[in-house]
């Protein structure tokens, strides 16, 4: 941008500020690479989350949403709202601002928020907003295990509210095909990747190492399906290391599970990590062994950015980064036998492994870089 362009003025608005979820990663990512270009960068979040102030560095300012007031006195060139429930906030937006809406899961059109159907977790790829929608949300399963009545009088008003929006952005062709379903105009949505580094120092891997590392990052709750992973682990037949990286509500779960199978020799959990990247650079394969309908998929686009191969389940738009055996293997949702399979191959055939690796790390390269970013953003506000 030239230094002598008008310094345009953006406000993102979500629920967290923190470093909680890859929601809050795309913010700050995003967030301090538009401060670099020129942008003037302005942050509004209703609660604080991990690390508050590291995560507000790229803001010129942060307002919580009790600053609303304040926030309508302001002016703004375009306003990103990534996750908002608040009915009233997101009226006033839509009223005062020219509003873009980053759609990163399903809570704006799913009832449930997991587009799974109830109790049994499977996938629905079923349009919003219907009685059947009704119906399925009314009883959701507690922590403990104990039903309750679960009506959102807020949903449906918020479903209408967004569709004001003047436009929509995604981070997947499965995500775009979601809002269209749900009544979407397909050329108000747009596709703009998150921006994802690759690093120099980390692309060198060897063949000659005898004992492959597994890695595979993410919150340990049952959507992200680390069980299934241990399932994939338990049939291997082969020595191997394998690092679960990640904290959440199902890890006493896991390490139960990990004991009951006789693989805690060879599978380490090591709690929610600041920084992953020594994992990365430590491993030789990652595996996404997530069982929802992922909207995309962070954590296996950074692991692909070290140049490790992946082997992921074909669910939501994973799709949209694993190209089955160009960068990893695409294997069918839940099929554990599979997912084995694909670990075993690449641990067999270590010079594919690392073929398969670069070719991630140059797809990772060529369509998640900065230049990528700021030319998708600067069309949708244009």
């Amino acid at each position: 941008m030239s230094s002598k362009a008008k310094v345009k003025r953006i406000l993102y608005v979500s629920q967290k500020g923190g470093f909680f979820g890859g929601v809050e990663r795309f913010i700050y990512d995003t967030a301090e690479a538009l401060n670099n270009c020129d942008f003037a960068v302005f942050g509004m979040f209703a609660e604080p989350a991990r690390q508050f102030e590291p995560f507000c560095a790229p803001f010129r300012k942060v307002y919580s949403f009790d600053d609303r007031a304040e926030i309508m006195a302001l002016n703004f060139d375009a306003v990103f709202i990534h996750k908002l429930s608040d009915f009233e906030l997101l009226r006033m937006l839509n009223s005062r601002f020219r509003t873009v809406l980053y759609v990163h899961d399903h809570d704006y059109y799913c009832r449930r928020r997991h587009k799974y159907f109830p109790f049994k977790r499977k996938n629905c790829s079923l349009p919003g907003n219907r009685p059947y929608c009704l119906l399925c949300s009314i009883l959701v399963k507690e922590n403990n295990g104990k039903l309750k009545l679960n009506w959102d009088r807020n949903f449906s008003k918020v479903f209408r509210e967004i569709r004001r929006c003047s436009r929509f952005a995604v981070m997947s062709e499965y995500m775009r095909h979601n809002l269209t379903v749900n009544g979407f105009r397909c050329e108000d949505i747009s596709k703009i990747y998150t921006i994802i580094d690759t690093p120099d120092a980390a692309v060198e891997k060897s063949c000659k190492r005898k004992t492959p590392v597994i890695v595979a990052v993410g919150q340990l709750i049952a959507g992200k399906g680390f069980d299934l992973l241990l399932n994939a682990l338990n049939l291997l037949d082969f020595d191997f290391k394998a690092y679960i990286v990640g904290g959440g509500k199902d890890e006493k779960y896991l390490r139960n599970l990990c004991l009951q199978k006789g693989l805690q020799t060879r599978v380490e959990f090591t709690g929610w990590q600041d920084q992953v990247a020594e994992y990365y650079r430590e491993a030789d394969i990652a595996v996404f062994p997530s069982r929802w309908q992922e909207p995309f998929g962070l954590t296996g686009v950074e692991a692909a950015a070290y140049g490790l191969p992946v082997v992921g389940f074909d669910v939501g738009g994973v799709s949209e980064w694993l190209r089955d055996g160009h960068n990893g293997f695409l294997v069918a949702a839940g099929d554990t036998a599979a997912m084995a399979e694909a670990i075993k191959r690449l641990a067999l055939e270590p010079e594919k492994a690392l073929a398969l690796g670069k070719n991630g790390r140059n797809f990772i390269k060529s369509e998640f870089s900065v230049n990528k970013f700021i030319e998708a953003f600067e069309a949708i506000i244009a």
